[in-house]
């Protein structure tokens, strides 16, 4: 076994979104920064085999373009520069649902029209960029390197086509996304199961790339949402990089949208609004279609534990898995990154060690964006019947509630934004029960 250490270093096992913020910001506090990735990241935009998902529509929301403009400046110009698209959440986003488009105008919500392995790769390329980070892919997780009592987690072991690799630091972070088992790794180190909230879904998205040269819509994303409970089919158009479109459409309780061309475009005219459709029938496929599916999300309670290891932190899909149709997991991934500096700042303004840290982000973490996404999505997937898991009293008054707001915002701009500063997590929940919004809710 060979050892590999370093001076001050930080270790974040999984380079994807949630990893490669992680290790932007971490890379302020330490010497050296090793992100590990069991896949080969060197080969450019391409969907990775780890995230499936990737090849399906993806929105970089407001909150996100927030945390690029402090950590991340460069990487706006890059992806400008490199084909993305910067527009207006209320101006250039049509949305549908409960038969109505919401008011369009200008919001000020900032948002960036991408494939998501393109924004991964341009991430991953500026992050590499700073001379203190850097990616070894070919590492695949082996086990936890703990002290002897298993009260600290003091480095990870990795197997390579070299042998196995053990990498020691002062801070570990998980971000494995949803394939990290590290229930079952605590357990083993003798700490109690943190509970699992589960929600199921099985959810399905078909989408394929599009060019359209004659196309020139007044919108740069496109949403016909279903209507719960009595619709659970949907679809969307993003302009992308490469004057492309990704087309997406998406279904619940195995409702999928066909893989085929004719099927693709009989489903876009059973959707609410023909224009889906229509594009369909003007543009020309670029790629194939790819599909996706996920039966359930999850949330596991970590913050609920008596004890957990000293210096161990974890991420993104790690902790929390959304349903990925609301598009708020890469922005999740951002604002935790986000409280992670700023509480490792805070930390070590009173602190000359990292003793306590982990513990205390571990409690913290779900307010930093986490615990507002998975109310407001599992709050809304529970509003069908044949969602399975744990539902609360107050469900039925908050799908009416969510209802009367959508409908507000049909007719009211203000309304509209109010109401996405919400679900695009610029604000917290507890802002749909502010007096203006009550207002808005009731029809006044």
């Amino acid at each position: 076994m060979s050892n590999s250490t370093g001076p001050s270093r930080a270790v974040v096992v999984g380079a994807s979104i949630a990893g490669l913020f992680a290790g932007r910001v971490l890379g302020d506090f330490f010497d050296e920064i090793v992100l590990l990735d069991k896949e080969a990241l060197d080969e450019g935009p391409i969907p990775r085999k780890a995230v499936p998902q990737g090849n399906h529509i993806h929105g970089i929301l407001t909150p996100t373009f927030h945390v690029l403009e402090r950590f991340l400046p460069d990487l706006i110009d890059d992806l400008i520069r490199n084909g993305a698209h910067m527009f207006d959440g209320g101006k250039d986003w049509r949305f549908n649902v409960h038969g109505n488009f919401l008011a369009n105008g200008e919001t000020g919500q900032t948002l960036i029209g991408s494939t998501r392995p393109f924004f991964e790769d341009r991430l991953r390329h500026v992050v590499t960029g700073i001379p203190n980070v850097q990616i070894r892919s070919g590492h695949r997780f082996k086990n936890w390197v703990s002290a002897d009592d298993g009260s600290r987690i003091e480095g990870v072991a990795v197997d390579t086509d070299d042998g196995v690799v053990e990498f020691n630091a002062e801070l570990l972070v998980d971000a494995r996304g949803r394939g990290s088992t590290l229930s079952k790794e605590l357990q083993d180190l003798g700490y109690d199961t943190p509970i699992e909230e589960l929600v199921g879904v099985n959810l399905g998205y078909t989408s394929r790339l599009y060019k359209a040269p004659d196309f020139a819509p007044e919108w740069n994303l496109l949403i016909l949402n279903p209507s719960a409970p009595e619709s659970w089919i949907g679809g969307l158009i993003e302009k992308v990089e490469n004057q492309q479109y990704i087309v997406t459409q998406f279904g619940y309780f195995g409702d999928h949208a066909p893989a085929d061309s004719d099927g693709f475009l009989e489903r876009a005219r059973s959707l609410a609004s023909q224009e889906i459709a229509e594009f369909l029938t003007i543009a020309e496929p670029v790629s194939n279609f790819k599909t996706f599916g996920t039966k359930q999300c999850r949330m596991i309670r970590y913050e609920k534990l008596p004890e957990f290891p000293e210096r161990l932190v974890v991420i993104g899909d790690a902790v929390c898995s959304l349903n990925p149709i609301y598009g708020q997991g890469m922005t999740k991934a951002a604002r935790e990154a986000e409280h992670l500096w700023d509480s490792l700042a805070a930390h070590l303004e009173q602190n000359e060690s990292l003793d306590g840290f982990s513990g205390k982000l571990r409690r913290s973490l779900p307010g930093a964006g986490a615990e507002w996404a998975w109310q407001l999505t599992s709050g809304a997937d529970l509003g069908y019947p044949q969602t399975t898991g744990k539902r609360q009293p107050i469900g039925p008054f908050m799908g009416w509630y969510m209802k009367r707001l959508f409908l507000s915002s049909a007719k009211s701009l203000d309304a509209r934004k109010r109401l996405f500063d919400t679900l695009m997590l610029v604000n917290p929940p507890d802002n749909l029960f502010k007096p203006g919004m009550i207002r808005h809710a009731l029809g006044f």
